[in-house]
């Protein structure tokens, strides 16, 4: 078990770290942040639940409003099984892909301003829906 604090350089965008252990396995492995100015919204992370420990299906929370320009990050929790972010419209977010199982991670930019309903394709009978309205400013 190891711990670390990564500070990221003055440089807009992405940067990568690496971490190793000799003989373990998955190693090495990168990590990867991006770093952005003052003026764009930081990232917001919806958790992706559901299936062995983590209760009920669903996306928490399930509805943001965030300002235009911020990346939302969904993030699958260990044992979410067979989730997946779709588009209601079939345009905004973009499809995350496949439905997959936990410590899965996907990203998309809302770059329009609107309100943009998803759900988990395999789920979304059962209320596993979400929403994420984009504004022009996050009061």
């Amino acid at each position: 078990i190891t711990a670390v604090v990564w500070t990221l350089g003055d440089a807009v965008g992405t940067q990568n770290a690496t971490a190793s252990v000799n003989g373990a396995t998955n190693s090495p492995i990168v990590f990867s942040a991006t770093a952005t100015d003052e003026d764009t919204p930081g990232p917001v992370t919806i958790q992706v639940l559901g299936g062995g420990t983590t209760g009920a299906n669903r996306f928490d929370p399930d509805e943001i409003t965030v300002a235009v320009g911020t990346t939302v990050n969904w993030e699958w929790a260990d044992g979410a099984t067979s989730h997946n972010v779709v588009p209601d419209d079939g345009v905004t977010p973009a499809p995350s892909g496949a439905p997959a199982n936990g410590r899965t991670t996907y990203h998309f930019t809302f770059n329009t301003i609107g309100t943009f309903l998803y759900h988990c394709q395999v789920h979304g009978a059962s209320g596993m829906t979400g929403v994420v309205n984009v504004v022009s400013n996050v009061p």
